[in-house]
């Protein structure tokens, strides 16, 4: 799930329940309505609350405009190529080529990774961000799936993954892995690709809440 700074997260709801009931209140405030002048703007607002944190979960969370003050977690989605350097046989083998998929959503991230002879899927992944030390990484555990031709010296194995990326250029990433069967060794990779560009802008956000606007009021005296 993505991460979120909590004090800016709770401030922007507030901010954003207030600035909503406000607009919906002056849409639909007439003279004399007594108590039920401001009741009546609760649901409305209510309605138009979860319309944009149901965008927010969709599409905005992964806006440059969000990340580091309120999201946490950068979206690294996309199709990433680089190598790995194992230590086995003394780290005399040649750096391995390797495909990285990584999938974002809102609530959880997917991360394949592709050799020649093998694919791992993650089962299981994290952010670790401390701004304070310096520390932004990647990380997640692994199940590795060799191709059954090299089975009798490649094993099945469980592994872990720890990967470093800078705040300011996620285009690459670099760090260490270890499996189960007693190796390790370096992985470096760089971005080819975003997986899924939204075209969802914050114009096309605003478009969207206008149109919600004048959907639910354009029937109003």
């Amino acid at each position: 799930m993505a991460r979120f700074n909590v004090r800016f997260l709770v401030s922007a709801i507030t901010i954003l329940v207030v600035l909503v009931y406000y607009i919906v209140f002056q849409l639909q405030h007439t003279e004399n309505g007594g108590f039920f002048s401001y009741v009546t703007p609760v649901p409305i607002t209510i309605t138009i609350i979860v319309f944009i944190g149901g965008l927010f979960i969709v599409w905005a969370w992964k806006w440059n405009f969000f990340y580091s003050w309120l999201v946490l977690s950068p979206d690294l989605s996309g199709v990433w190529e680089g190598s790995i350097k194992s230590n086995w046989q003394n780290g005399q083998l040649d750096a391995i080529p390797i495909t990285v998929i990584i999938s974002q959503t809102f609530l959880s991230s997917h991360i394949e990774m592709k050799t020649a002879e093998s694919r791992s899927q993650s089962v299981g992944s994290f952010f670790v961000i401390d701004n304070d030390r310096n520390t932004q990484q990647l990380s997640y555990i692994y199940l590795n799936h060799p191709n059954a031709s090299v089975r009798a010296r490649s094993e099945i194995h469980y592994g872990a993954v720890m990967l470093n990326f800078d705040v300011h250029d996620k285009s690459k990433m670099d760090g260490n892995y270890w499996t189960d069967r007693g190796t390790a060794g370096e992985i470096n990779i760089v971005r080819l690709e975003q997986e899924h560009k939204s075209r969802f802008s914050m114009a096309s956000f605003a478009a969207s809440l206008l149109a919600f606007f004048s959907v639910r009021f354009n029937h109003k005296d």
